[in-house]
């Protein structure tokens, strides 16, 4: 038992210091949030999670200097607003393109346009607004090379492959493309699977319903002799 006790207590110390670092983490978040007026940014209705909104705000705060981001469906602003807010310290911007019209999402159509720049008024001046279909989209719209791309847009196979398909070529070469909903729409899993499968990207990370890619810069196999493993220290 006396073993045990300080593993148990280890375990319990490090899940307090995950608890507290995650506290502070979502308030340095919350203070930028604050910093742009957007204090009622996680108010706004959405699908998105507040979890999924920060882990939105961090990948866009870890982008190169003018960084610029494309997200496609808007909605009412609350992904935008944590993009923009994520991208600003790096003198970056966010292309948000949508119909906003309601046409793909549950309530039937109407248009929210005048809601969403009410919601995203703070960061108004870090965004490029396109008021288009998706498949309408042209490179100049996108203005590549795009550092990161968020797809959340429709849902359906069809439309995500090909959203994904024209988003591609416009990605930088460390550039991310994340999607929404990859387990809960089967046609989002779907054309995400195939994109990894494709060879040109891997898995950059997951949290609940979203899920990020990276391009790929895949080592040689087998190693050549600058590939030989490092000494941990350990026998």
């Amino acid at each position: 038992m006396l073993e045990i006790l300080p593993h148990r207590l280890a375990r319990s110390a490090a899940a307090r210091f995950r608890h507290y670092a995650g506290q502070a983490d979502r308030r340095v978040i919350e203070l930028e949030l604050d910093r742009h007026g957007l204090t009622a940014a996680c108010h706004i209705p959405t699908w998105t999670t507040r979890t999924q909104l920060e882990a939105l705000f961090r990948l866009a705060a870890e982008l190169p200097e003018q960084a610029r981001i494309v997200e496609l469906g808007s909605y009412l602003g609350a992904s935008t607003c944590f993009l923009a807010a994520g991208v600003a310290t790096k003198g970056g911007r966010v292309i948000a393109i949508d119909l906003w019209n309601n046409e793909t999402i549950p309530g039937g159509p109407r248009d929210t346009f005048g809601e969403f720049q009410r919601n995203i008024a703070g960061v108004a001046h870090l965004l490029k607004i396109v008021r288009k279909h998706t498949r309408e989209l042209s490179a100049d719209d996108v203005e590549p090379p795009v550092q990161m791309a968020f797809i959340d847009a429709d849902h359906s196979y069809e439309a995500t492959k090909a959203d994904a398909a024209f988003l591609e070529p416009h990605i930088a070469p460390n550039g991310i493309m994340a999607f929404h909903d990859t387990t809960a729409f089967a046609g989002v899993g779907r054309a995400l699977g195939e994109l990894l499968a494709n060879g040109n990207w891997c898995l950059g990370g997951h949290i609940e319903n979203l899920t990020w890619i990276r391009r790929a810069n895949w080592s040689a196999w087998p190693p050549s002799g600058d590939h030989e493993p490092k000494s941990n220290g350990t026998a």
